[in-house]
């Protein structure tokens, strides 16, 4: 799963995360990046299976069927179907973030780790007015981290630390 097609599965999803924050248009973040990869990788084949399915399906389930069909055999942590269920999670949730994350889930395999990562896309083309309180409340603005020294930290506290970096200019 660290090599080729799990390496550009990594760069699919940093690329949409980094184009969400410009469009809420979920296609044309998939789109930008789709354009970040090998177009004759079989993770871009599956990016352009999805897109067409969204297409010719009307239903998620009838879309998660075609997906389980072509790359349903592949062992459920590997990048391309996992991926794919993001992706139909993304087109097929409508902007609702529930929906969403609750869709990625529910098309199996890596489920921890598919409705993180549609919910960080979704995240960062929505941003956290477009989050029900139900998924924020539990947490009161902390976390546990597994980092040494690192402990409880405050949710805003990292956000914040985060948006700092993101605005440094880039070192020389």
């Amino acid at each position: 799963s660290h090599t080729a097609n799990g390496i550009y599965g990594a760069m699919f999803v940093a690329a949409a995360i980094a184009a969400a924050f410009a469009t809420r248009d979920v296609e044309a973040a998939i789109r930008i990046a789709l354009s970040e990869i090998p177009a004759r990788s079989r993770t871009a084949e599956m990016v352009r299976d999805v897109l067409a399915w969204r297409k010719a399906e009307p239903t998620w389930e009838g879309a998660w069927e075609r997906l389980r069909a072509k790359w349903g055999s592949l062992h459920r942590v590997h990048t391309i179907n996992n991926l794919g269920l993001v992706l139909l999670a993304l087109l097929y949730g409508e902007g609702d973030f529930t929906r969403t994350i609750c869709l990625a889930v529910q098309g199996g395999w890596d489920t921890d780790c598919n409705g993180a990562t549609a919910g960080s896309i979704f995240g960062a083309m929505h941003g956290t007015a477009a989050i029900p309180d139900r998924w924020i409340a539990p947490f009161a603005d902390r976390v546990e981290t597994g980092l040494f020294g690192f402990g409880e930290q405050r949710l805003s506290d990292l956000a914040a630390r985060t948006a700092a970096l993101a605005r440094r200019p880039p070192a020389a």
